[in-house]
């Protein structure tokens, strides 16, 4: 069974084509319409597809090499969609070429509907508290926490006993903590958090919430300590920290220690390990209009 706050296959089907829809008419009216890659790859595909009009395979990709002449992206993927009768659509590939390797389809669908609800407010900025809601009622797996700015100096203060006492809370890998706390002995006490290295400042809100907020913590659950250093967060930068807890090292805990019971009667493939191409005389996946030898194949 689904969980209701999760789309089943027909109302993602449906949401999912309205929301691209709404995308490609923002990035046309907004040229400084910020979207996670991920969505923009998806586009792409989706407008070539709909272009068409018939059954077979589409591709999108995330960068434009008429944007980017210099070709250097922190973040590239490269989607393939396979068009079926009666406008059934499978989600075939989707890869990440910074990375080199396949996105999970599990992880795929889940910064697909968070993009759908952060999009469902103005801007390219979400309130933490709205961003916070979304991702604990999208993903239960995960717990994310806000910690309160104003609790700083006490966060501060403490972390500064743990250090000194050695105390090292059971979570944390001692030789982290240990290299944290050198440097963290460095700054001086009344540097504003704003300065604060995030690796630091993140491992002090961390084990303040943890000493102070122990109760909000869940078993069974991947507990995630949300900071902002304002009450506005980077759409994008939310969805890319999401995609760090399920496709980075975590995942691999996420992935052999929870059954996944979400998006099981999708029409979505498994990725391969395969790296997919395209052919050098195909029209580019970028929608430059041009061959991908003479655009994003340079």
């Amino acid at each position: 069974m689904l969980r209701k706050e999760v789309f089943d296959a027909e109302e993602f089907n449906v949401s999912l084509r309205a929301y691209i829809s709404f995308v490609r008419r923002k990035i046309k009216k907004n040229p400084n319409y910020n979207i996670h890659p991920i969505v923009r790859a998806l586009s792409y595909a989706m407008e070539n597809l709909q272009n068409s009009g018939e059954k077979g395979t589409y591709y999108g990709l995330s960068g434009d090499a008429k944007d980017n002449p210099e070709g250097v992206y922190t973040q590239l993927f490269f989607c393939v969609l396979a068009a079926y009768e009666e406008k059934m659509i499978s989600i075939v590939e989707f890869y990440d070429l910074i990375e080199d390797r396949p996105v999970p389809i599990k992880v795929l669908s889940y910064i697909l509907v968070l993009a759908m609800k952060f999009d469902k407010f103005e801007g390219n900025q979400i309130n933490i508290d709205h961003a916070i809601k979304a991702i604990n009622s999208v993903i239960p797996i995960l717990n994310c926490i806000k910690f309160n700015n104003n609790e700083w100096k006490e966060a501060r203060d403490h972390f500064e006993s743990v250090v000194k006492e050695y105390k090292v809370n059971a979570s944390v890998e001692h030789d982290e903590f240990k290299l944290t706390a050198s440097e963290f002995l460095k700054i001086p006490s009344n540097t504003p958090i704003e300065e604060y290295p995030l690796a630091i400042s993140s491992t002090i809100e961390h084990n303040w919430l943890y000493y102070e907020y122990r109760e909000l913590f869940k078993d069974n659950c991947i507990n995630i300590v949300f900071s902002s250093r304002t009450n506005e967060y980077s759409k994008v930068d939310c969805l890319n920290h999401v995609l760090s807890v399920l496709y980075g090292a975590p995942s691999l805990y996420f992935i052999s220690q929870h059954e996944w019971k979400y998006f099981s009667d999708l029409r979505l493939n498994e990725v391969s390990s395969k790296r997919p191409s395209i052919k050098r005389n195909d029209p580019c996946p970028c929608n430059s209009s041009k061959k991908y030898k003479k655009c994003c194949g340079k």
